[in-house]
């Protein structure tokens, strides 16, 4: 497990002893190809980072593709830290290894490791942004983050 996060971007230079704690964080779940992890419109509560494999995220509403997610991203993030339900559905593109961290988990986490908060910030507002572009997302949402 700790050498599955070592590869993901955000824990590479994280220590031994940092990487154990942030396993205390989640878990790890095997999907199998053609899973759905959860659907648009769902109420979320959790986080997941690739470790290995791959998923579609796909808004249901338009059937339209949204984007291929791979091993060291994340997603999950927007209805967790807005509070709003899931803006698409994802799906496994191939088996997948996923760490799972649960909402007051990720709190903890993120509370503890303020650079990754500012990492999932800035990503948060990039798929926010690339939903109002698609359409797929109120144009007078707002803009915050519980970050800024």
């Amino acid at each position: 497990m700790r050498d599955l996060l070592k590869r993901v971007i955000y824990f590479e230079n994280f220590s031994d002893l940092k990487l154990r704690q942030l396993i205390e964080y989640g878990y790890r779940q095997l999907f199998t190809k053609g899973q759905i992890i959860f659907k648009e419109k769902d109420l979320g509560s959790s986080f997941y980072i690739i470790l290995s494999g791959a998923v579609e995220v796909i808004s249901e509403k338009t059937g339209q593709y949204i984007a291929t997610l791979h091993e060291g991203e994340f997603f999950g993030e927007m209805s967790l830290l807005l509070g709003d339900p899931r803006t698409a559905t994802v799906k496994t593109a191939e088996d997948t290894i996923l760490f799972v961290i649960e909402q007051h988990d990720l709190q903890r986490l993120l509370e503890e490791y303020p650079s990754l908060a500012v990492d999932i910030s800035h990503k948060l507002c990039e798929r926010r942004q690339a939903l109002r572009e698609l359409g797929l997302l109120d144009q007078s949402s707002p803009e915050n983050t519980p970050f800024h």
